[in-house]
C-alpha cells in the first residue's frame, strides 16, 4: 500500500485486508499511498548500541543501610500479638525478616515461624519511604508495594517513613 502498487479498497474487497470495527475506515487508507519509505526506513535504522559498561552497571543494594539505620525505630514498635513481617526487595534481590511483639521491633536474620505478612517492594522504593520522598500508602496504592497476609502488620513498616 505504501508503495503504491496496493488499493486498500481492493485489498478489503479481496478479503486480504482485515478492519474491524468501522467498515469505512479502508476508505481513508488512501494516505499510505503519499509516505515517503526513505524517510520510514531511515526513521527506523537500528540505534547505536550503548556502551556495555554503562549498560551493565549494577547498582548497589539501599535495603541493608536503609534497615540497618531504622533498627531503633524498629525497636519502638510494639504490637499486642507476635508478628512476623517477611521483606522481599527486588532489583537486587533480598529476603530480611521483622518481628515486632509487645516488647518492641527488632531485624532477625530468620523467622521462628511462618510470616503473618509479605511485603514485596523494591529496593529503590525502599530507599525512597526512608528518605522521606514516598510514603507507604502512596507506595502500595501505585503498584510499588505488595502485601500479602495481615495488613495491619504491613501498617507498622510506616514507622520505617522518614516523618515518623
Amino acid at each position: 500500500m505504501t508503495t503504491g502498487k496496493a488499493d486498500p479498497q481492493k485489498l478489503f474487497g479481496e478479503g486480504k485486508l482485515k478492519i474491524g470495527g468501522d467498515l469505512m475506515a479502508s476508505m481513508k487508507l488512501g494516505f499510505l499511498k503519499k509516505i515517503d519509505m526513505s524517510k520510514v526506513k531511515a526513521g527506523s535504522a537500528p540505534k547505536a548500541a550503548a556502551p556495555a559498561a554503562a549498560a551493565a552497571a549494577p547498582k548497589a543494594a539501599q535495603a541493608p543501610a536503609v534497615l540497618d539505620q531504622a533498627a531503633a525505630k524498629l525497636a519502638g514498635l510494639k504490637s499486642a500479638q507476635e508478628v512476623t513481617i517477611e521483606l522481599r526487595v527486588k532489583s537486587p534481590d533480598a529476603v530480611f525478616f521483622v518481628q515486632v511483639g509487645p516488647q518492641g521491633g527488632k531485624l532477625v536474620d530468620k523467622a521462628a515461624g511462618p510470616a503473618t505478612t509479605t511485603v514485596t517492594v523494591a529496593d529503590e522504593d525502599l530507599a525512597a519511604l526512608a528518605q522521606g520522598k514516598a510514603k507507604l500508602a502512596t507506595l502500595y496504592q501505585r503498584g510499588k508495594l505488595r502485601v500479602d497476609g495481615d495488613v495491619a502488620a504491613a501498617h507498622l513498616l510506616a514507622a520505617l517513613e522518614q516523618n515518623n
